[in-house]
């Protein structure tokens, strides 16, 4: 018998037809021991507050549609990234909006993907299967996720300013580092030196 670990999912989707096929792909996955579907905003946040303040394990990720009641999904991301109890939790986006402003947005509250619909069962399968083996390597070392930009390199501090990698590290840590070339670099930009 295939026994399921503990990974629960907290699906958000007001579309009756969407949530419907979301839940049947979610339970599907082995890794998967539990889907929570919650139709708006206001309602999630509620039943983040609800389940950290009576000791219950918060889910291991959250699937967000951004179209949703109360509280758009931009805005439930917002407030879970402001606050300390939640605001490393795991986050996909799912919806149906392709737009580019859209997902430039999201990924700036820092989700780890951005899914249009329906959900495709492989991708998050992998994403699962990638938060299990994260949660196995957090359980012996603290592991600080930060965001970088793919083109200027530049990070976003805890203040959501992009800033430089030194100057972020000089902050965050106290250690000052110097300004240095490898020997690699050396030899493709100082040949004749």
């Amino acid at each position: 018998m295939n026994m399921k670990k503990e990974f629960k999912v907290l699906l958000v989707e007001d579309n009756h037809d969407h949530a419907l096929l979301a839940k049947l792909t979610l339970e599907k996955l082995d890794q998967i021991s539990t889907v929570h579907h919650i139709r708006d905003g206001q309602k999630t946040l509620n039943y983040l507050s609800d389940t950290f303040s009576s000791a219950i394990a918060l889910p291991n990720l959250i699937i967000l549609d951004l179209d949703i009641p109360e509280i758009n999904g931009f805005d439930v991301m917002k407030k879970i990234r402001n606050d300390d109890n939640f605001k490393k939790l795991p986050i996909v986006v799912s919806t149906s909006s392709s737009n580019e402003s859209d997902i430039i947005r999201a990924m700036d509250y820092g989700i780890i993907e951005y899914l249009v619909k329906p959900l495709n069962r492989k991708k998050i399968e992998e994403i699962v299967h990638s938060l299990q083996d994260n949660a196995h390597f957090q359980n012996h070392i603290e592991k600080k996720i930060i965001p970088i930009c793919s083109n200027c390199k530049k990070i976003r501090n805890e203040k959501g300013s992009w800033v430089t990698v030194d100057k972020n590290i000089y902050q965050d840590t106290g250690i000052d580092l110097s300004h240095s070339i490898c020997p690699e670099c050396r030899k493709k930009l100082y040949k004749g030196m």
